[in-house]
């Protein structure tokens, strides 16, 4: 900030002490240095008022602006905005839901079972990491036998391997269910039509039904092959 290095968080805080309101910055920023060389760039920010930019937030709510006194704000304070930040330990926490207190077996349960959903985008969303790197550089091992043994590091491999196996089993499971021959769930496919056209095909001649029932096993099987295949190919004429 106006060629002043900042080490940490207090850093800045002490640099933001020392303007007002109105007063113009320069900030220098660089990019994520995980993809690539690090670019910087000078971005120029105006500080607002911070106790009017609270007010604005309160409305009309006058207990929100007593609030916002209470708090020992100046008029004139200046006040840097920001957003889209998040808690250090947030992926953490999303990871940890199942085991929040307060749930009942029920709820865990549930969460349990949902959990393969929700984390099956992770990676991709992340660059194939189980979670952004800034993030991850902010945890450290809680108290225990495990993680005192293991420590922070041993803990973070311990978690990067058990959720690998818990996305790479997911996923296989979901690709073996799709009704495609050699796939299970293309001989399930297969078997229920056989059950069918028994049923329907009463009294009919047995290896006419399994001709029947392999015919519409190879249809589905085509038409499942289809619905892969066309969102590859149609793009490269387009």
């Amino acid at each position: 900030v106006d060629d002043i290095a900042l080490e940490n968080p207090e850093d800045l805080t002490n640099v933001l002490n020392a303007r007002v309101a109105g007063d113009t910055i320069l900030l220098t920023v660089g990019t994520n240095p995980f993809y690539g060389p690090m670019e910087t760039r000078t971005v120029e920010a105006t500080l607002t008022d911070k106790k009017a930019y609270y007010y604005e937030l309160c409305g009309g709510d006058s207990e929100c602006k007593s609030n916002v006194d209470d708090a020992g704000i100046d008029d004139g304070e200046g006040f840097l905005g920001v957003s889209g930040i998040r808690s250090a330990d947030s992926a953490a926490r999303v990871y940890g839901l199942p085991f929040e207190d307060g749930l009942t077996i029920g709820q865990r349960a549930v969460l349990v079972a949902l959990s393969p959903l929700l984390f099956g985008a992770v990676p991709i969303q992340n660059q194939g990491q189980t979670m952004v790197l800034q993030e991850r550089a902010f945890l450290s091992a809680g108290e225990g036998l495990v993680p005192s043994i293991l420590g922070t590091v041993g803990m973070l491999g311990l978690f990067d391997f058990l959720f690998w196996i818990m996305w790479i089993s997911f996923l296989l499971g979901v690709a073996n269910l799709i009704p495609l021959i050699p796939f299970d769930g293309g001989h399930m496919v297969r078997d229920a039509g056989h059950i069918v056209a028994r049923r329907v095909m009463r009294g009919s001649n047995p290896l006419k039904i399994e001709r029947l029932a392999d015919r519409l096993s190879g249809y589905s099987s085509l038409f499942v092959l289809a619905l892969v295949m066309i969102p590859i190919i149609l793009p490269r004429f387009f």
